[in-house]
């Protein structure tokens, strides 16, 4: 007992060489650590197991980092990786919008004499199925479309009075809807991907006033098709993007262009539409 407490003491009492900012000590290393080959290269072993490396001899080195895998090469204590993406299954996109119902009229009032503050927020989930010359996607799509407005006469010769309606109108749409797309995509790498879909779904509509009149709820079923392009902008940085994907497994992000006809077939609320979208997509 008393030779442990004497060994304890003495290595307590050891000077450390420094102590670094986390508090980590350092001590001199003893001349009993014997020499032994690894793979990662020559190591000294002391007697509790602890291998000491030279890191400008290593031949290469573990990452903690998944992904990675073994260096293609080191360079001092920095090591370079191949890059291996995640599996990738997934998209998600986003696609900012701009309401335009052309064929929308109610006694003889059209959208826009009513509502002239339109935007929207368009969002597609998306299951991919690679296949030989294309990847077809299964899509769930959703989102919320917004915009307000003020009341109008429905009789031309009372728009210039003086007594113009003040009631104010806010209109909410909220689509759903499934679609088939399919990717012309042959590789991940690919700079540009043309795109077609189409689907089937209904849009639900909410209209208030600030009158005291009811909020009114309705839907209409909608036919939808499209087409446009996705450009791939890993390019802009390439470090970037595999730090995304390292840390939350997206691994291509894309500019998406794209052309949208929507077909609604109740004709009390013929929100059919034409238009120009874009956003992002994410392949996760």
């Amino acid at each position: 007992m008393v030779f442990l407490l004497v060994l304890s003491f003495l290595y307590a009492a050891e000077k450390p060489l420094r102590v670094d900012e986390e508090g980590v000590y350092y001590y001199k290393e003893h001349k009993n650590k014997k020499r032994t080959d690894t793979k990662y290269g020559p190591a000294r072993v002391d007697r509790d197991g602890v291998y000491y490396y030279d890191t400008d001899k290593l031949k290469y080195k573990d990452s903690s980092e998944k992904h990675y895998g073994n260096p293609m090469s080191t360079k001092g204590s920095a090591s370079y990786y191949k890059r291996e993406e995640s599996e990738q299954n997934n998209a998600l996109t986003f696609q900012f919008a701009k309401l335009a119902f052309d064929e929308f009229e109610n006694a003889g009032v059209s959208f826009e004499n009513v509502y002239d503050n339109n935007s929207g927020l368009l969002l597609d989930f998306e299951w991919h199925q690679p296949l030989s010359a294309f990847k077809l996607g299964y899509i769930f799509s959703s989102g919320f479309l917004f915009s307000s407005g003020r009341g109008s006469f429905t009789n031309p010769s009372e728009i210039n009075l003086s007594n113009a309606p003040e009631e104010k109108y806010q209109l909410m749409i909220v689509p759903l809807a499934g679609k088939i797309r399919l990717n012309f995509q042959y590789s991940d790498r690919q700079y540009v991907v043309p795109y077609l879909d189409a689907g089937a779904g209904v849009y639900g509509i909410i209209e208030r006033r600030d009158d005291g009149d009811d909020t009114k709820r309705a839907y209409t079923p909608i036919f939808l098709a499209g087409g446009g392009l996705h450009f791939l902008m890993d390019w802009m940085n390439e470090q970037a993007i595999a730090k995304v994907d390292n840390e939350f497994g997206v691994n291509h992000i894309w500019l998406t262009l794209s052309y949208n006809l929507t077909v609604a077939t109740e004709s009390d609320f013929d929100l059919s539409s034409n238009q120009l979208q874009f956003g992002f997509k994410f392949d996760y």
